[in-house]
C-alpha cells in the first residue's frame, strides 16, 4: 500500500490562507475600536493601519496545516 494520506479541504476559505489571517487582524483592529462616519475616514484608517502596523502571521502554521 502506498504511504498516501488524503485530506479533503475546501477549495477556498479565509481560515486556510495567510491573507485571510491578515485581513482578519486588520478588521479586528480597525472595526472593533471605532466608527468611521465617512468612507474617506475608513479608507484613511485602513491605509494608516497597513502603513504603520506590523503584520503578525505565523506562516509556518499555514505551510504545515496539511501535515
Amino acid at each position: 500500500t502506498p504511504d498516501v494520506m488524503l485530506l479533503y479541504l475546501p477549495a477556498a476559505g479565509p481560515e486556510l490562507s495567510a491573507a485571510g489571517e491578515v485581513r482578519g487582524q486588520a478588521k479586528y483592529r480597525l472595526v472593533t475600536p471605532g466608527f468611521y462616519p465617512t468612507l474617506d475616514g475608513l479608507k484613511a484608517a485602513v491605509s494608516e493601519h497597513f502603513r504603520t502596523c506590523a503584520i503578525n502571521v505565523d506562516i509556518y502554521k499555514y505551510l504545515m496545516r496539511s501535515l
